[in-house]
C-alpha cells in the first residue's frame, strides 16, 4: 500500500494499481491463514464451546483483527474501481495515503496480537 501512494505521487496509475493488487493479494492470503489456524484449533479441540479463557480471547482478537483487514480490503477495492474510472485525482491520492496509514497501523497491531497469543 506504501509502494502504491508512492506511485501515485509519481502520476504512475499502472504502478499503484500493481501495488494495490499486491496488497490485496497479501490481505486475502493472510485472512485464508487464519481460517486454517482457526480450523485447525477447532480439529484440535480448542473450538469455542470449549469455555476457556485463552480460547476465547484467542478467537475474539483474532477475529477482530479479520474484520479490520476485511474493512482495508473493501477500501482498497473502492479505492481501485475509482483508479480505474477516474485516474489519479488528488483525492484518490489522499484515498492511497490514508489506506497505507491503515495497513500500516494493521500491521503493527498484528504484531502486538501475535506477541499476545503466541508469545507470552
Amino acid at each position: 500500500a506504501h509502494f502504491s501512494g508512492r506511485a501515485a505521487r509519481q502520476a504512475d496509475r499502472a504502478r499503484a494499481l500493481a501495488w494495490l493488487g499486491a496488497t490485496m493479494v497479501l490481505g486475502v492470503a493472510f485472512c485464508g491463514m487464519q481460517a486454517i489456524c482457526w480450523a485447525d484449533l477447532t480439529a484440535r479441540g480448542g473450538g469455542m464451546d470449549r469455555g476457556k479463557n485463552y480460547v476465547a480471547y484467542f478467537y475474539a482478537m483474532t477475529a477482530m483483527h479479520f474484520a479490520h483487514i476485511l474493512g482495508g480490503l473493501l477500501y482498497q477495492s473502492l479505492i481501485m474501481v475509482k483508479i480505474r474510472r477516474r485516474g489519479l485525482s488528488p483525492r484518490i491520492r489522499e484515498g492511497l495515503g490514508n489506506a497505507a496509514i491503515y495497513w500500516h497501523f494493521v500491521g503493527l497491531l498484528w504484531y502486538a496480537l501475535f506477541a499476545a497469543l503466541y508469545l507470552i
